[in-house]
Order: structure tokens, then C-alpha cells, then sequence
């Protein structure tokens, strides 16, 4: 039995974390535990994203000794020039065994510049996501992907695929 701690205790994050893992390993015992990121409610950029990430995944680290591998994972938007912004995850997964850690960042999707500006004029404490939500753009504060992509992509399905491209490279090592 593998077993696996998240530093999160979402359940979109944890979902990911199992079907990943359960791709690599027959038996997975997924744990979640709560660790901060330190960073903003909305984190901006990519070294504000990772840095996220690899908070939770120390705090995860911390909290909970004795596990094969700890996952973190943290949302953020990050500015793509003429393109606009995109929402993308930072995933980060460590393995104990070989003391080491790999990082990659998901699948990115545009966001509405008109939520990232309300967020940015809320010191980025609230979310786009939220913001989406409370003007009936989206059913879901934390998975507004599905409604971009009409259903086709949830935010569980990208992360799903951060965390096993993380691990597949950490298997590889």
C-alpha cells in the first residue's frame, strides 16, 4: 500500500491526487491534511503559484510523518502578454524514498480580464473564481474550468494530470 498525503483538504485536490496515484500503484491510501500556502487568497504569477505550492507541500511534510510520497498543488493566474491571463496549477509531488521532489506547472486556461481586474482592485483576496461565481458566470467558485470548457475539462482533470506528470517523472528518476 502506498501512502499518500495532500497537503489540502479540497476535495478536487485530493480527487486528482487519487486517480493519479491509483494510475501508478494498485493499492493508495490518499490523506489530506490543512497546510497554508503563504501567499495571497488569488496568487499572481508563477513564482507566486510555485512558492504556494511548495509551502503546502512543506507544511504537508511537517504535519504528517511516514508517507511514500506528499502532494501539493496551488492555483494561480498568471499574465501571458497579448494572450491575457490564465489560470494554471503549480503541482509539486515529493517522494521519501529518493528524497526527491518535482515540480510542474498544469495546463493553463483563460480567464475573463474583467474578473482579474476585480480581483486585482481586492488586493487579490478574492479569487477570479469567486468573482466568476458571484456575477452567474459559473456555477463553481473552485472549478470555474468546467464552465469554460463546457464541461469538457474540469479543474479536477487538470490537476489529475499535473500530479501524474509529476509523479511519472519522479518514477523516472
Amino acid at each position: 500500500m502506498v501512502r499518500v498525503v495532500v497537503g489540502s483538504q479540497s476535495t478536487i485536490k485530493t480527487g486528482a491526487v487519487r486517480a493519479a496515484f491509483e494510475k501508478a500503484f494498485k493499492e493508495v491510501d490518499v490523506e489530506c491534511v490543512a497546510a497554508e500556502s503563504g501567499v495571497r487568497d488569488q496568487p499572481v504569477g508563477m513564482d507566486e503559484t510555485r512558492r504556494g505550492a511548495a509551502n503546502r507541500l512543506a507544511n504537508a511534510m511537517g504535519q504528517m510523518d511516514g508517507a511514500d510520497y506528499y502532494v501539493a498543488m496551488e492555483n494561480g493566474i498568471v499574465e501571458m502578454g497579448e494572450c491575457g491571463w490564465y489560470d494554471l496549477a503549480w503541482v509539486v509531488v515529493h517522494c521519501t524514498a529518493s528524497n526527491e521532489t518535482c515540480g510542474v506547472p498544469t495546463t493553463g486556461l483563460p480567464f475573463p480580464l474583467k474578473y482579474v481586474q476585480q480581483s486585482e482592485a481586492a488586493g487579490y483576496a478574492k479569487t477570479v473564481g469567486s468573482l466568476m461565481r458571484a456575477d452567474g458566470w459559473t456555477s463553481s467558485s473552485t472549478d470555474p474550468h468546467a464552465s469554460l470548457t463546457q464541461g469538457l475539462l474540469t479543474r479536477e482533470d487538470i490537476l489529475t494530470q499535473g500530479v501524474a506528470a509529476a509523479l511519472g517523472m519522479l518514477r523516472e528518476a
